[in-house]
């Protein structure tokens, strides 16, 4: 196919025709996940005699129908789950819709490739949300059915035709809930190798790495992804297992005397230690790298717990006051007070604490603004991340570190 963008069209709603194409190795989107893709792994936690949390979410469809959902959870626990209904990780993976989609398809929007001297752009046509590629008078188009991304950094849309095959377009959507704009999808940049005149096409293995890290059960059918019997989004049973045994076991008129009850109780994770929280946010922020630390990735930013567990206050303090839950809330919606962050760094680093060193610059306030800057990352489309390695920073470091009241 080389880089001439023939004279063809992707029918809207499949593209059968992508399977004949040569499968690409890299998604430059995703940060490489450290999990296996054996189907039904059975890898898992064990608090006590409760139920067991699974670190994979790729299963067989079988297993993905003992998850119960999160509007099942919210019967009993209607607290957490709204709160959690607000989390990006309630909303990191959906099905393409014009209510939600389609005002960012509204207005023209044209990304020239100077070396392909071709053009891109995102249109809606009718009811339907398409991804068009024009080079001189040829044309190809596929229809986007896939959100992948909570719309706060971005949403990478997809195209996965009914057997299965995927197809990620040039094109991702960055920071929609702030100022939208359409770029360069990471890896899809102008000179970067691709599949298709519109983009890459995911080998199955790609994509479950990829999706497995948006979703609270992923089934797998056939070495496929099958959407029809997933759970997407990050729900409740992500981290507290599947719930329909417990949600039988509590729904039964014998579960209150039943000597048995607590095998079907729900993990509580509080009980985990902070390694164990850090391993299980982990599995998808990514863990502690075995590289040396002159390895450290540019995009550390991105990989909180691994740049946490770096950091002198997990290394040297006590190991069980510092871990993701420390700052954050699972069920609610991150802060972006400053001061409420700076507070808990005061728990140790108090003026009058005197078993931890005292900040000599300001020891009452700009704690995250000093020690865990915020960092542009030009390959993830120019989007903020906080810097969870708390460390003294040279200032040659921070020539992009907004700080202020308000983390962005």
């Amino acid at each position: 196919m080389g880089n001439n963008l023939r004279r063809q069209s992707f029918l809207l709603g499949t593209a059968a025709a992508l399977a004949i194409l040569s499968p690409a190795v890299y998604l430059a989107s995703c940060v490489p996940s450290n999990q296996p893709s054996t189907v039904g792994n059975s890898d898992t936690v064990t608090i006590a005699s409760m139920l067991p949390i699974p670190t994979e979410c790729r299963m067989s469809p079988e297993a993905a129908t003992a998850y119960v959902g999160d509007r099942t959870c919210a019967g009993c626990h209607p607290e957490q789950a709204a709160q959690h209904a607000l989390t990006v990780h309630a909303r990191t993976l959906r099905q393409v819709s014009l209510s939600r989609d389609g005002r960012y398809f509204n207005t023209p929007t044209v990304v020239n490739d100077p070396l392909l001297k071709a053009s891109f752009r995102p249109l809606k046509r009718g009811k339907v949300l398409i991804m068009e590629g024009r080079q001189g008078v040829n044309q190809a188009y596929v229809r986007l059915n896939y959100a992948v991304g909570s719309g706060k950094s971005g949403i990478t849309y997809l195209s996965v035709s009914p057997d299965g095959i995927c197809l990620m377009p040039r094109l991702t959507l960055f920071r929609p809930e702030a100022q939208p704009r359409w770029g360069w999808t990471p890896g899809l940049e102008p000179g970067a190798p691709s599949t298709t005149p519109l983009g890459i096409v995911l080998p199955s293995e790609e994509l479950q790495n990829c999706l497995s890290c948006h979703s609270t059960a992923l089934a797998i059918s056939d070495q496929q992804v099958d959407f029809g019997h997933s759970r997407l989004n990050v729900g409740c049973e992500r981290c507290h297992g599947p719930g329909n045994e417990h949600v039988r076991a509590t729904r039964s008129k014998s579960y209150a005397n039943s000597v048995d009850r607590d095998h079907f109780q729900i993990p509580h994770l509080g009980a985990l230690t902070a390694d164990q929280q850090m391993e299980l946010c982990g599995n998808c922020h990514r863990a502690l790298s075995p590289s040396p630390p002159h390895r450290v990735p540019d995009t550390l930013a991105r990989l909180q717990p691994a740049a946490l567990k770096m950091s002198a206050c997990f290394i040297k303090g006590d190991r069980e006051r510092l871990s993701c839950t420390t700052c954050h809330n699972p069920h609610q919606p991150k802060q972006t007070n400053v001061a409420s962050y700076e507070a808990i760094c005061k728990n140790c680093h108090s003026i009058g604490e005197a078993t931890q060193s005292k900040c000599p610059v300001n020891p009452r306030s700009g704690c995250v603004g000093c020690h865990m800057g915020r960092e542009r990352l030009s390959v993830f489309g120019d989007s903020v991340y906080t810097n969870h390695w708390i460390r003294r920073r040279p200032k040659a470091i921070w020539s992009d570190v907004r700080v202020g009241k308000q983390l962005e």
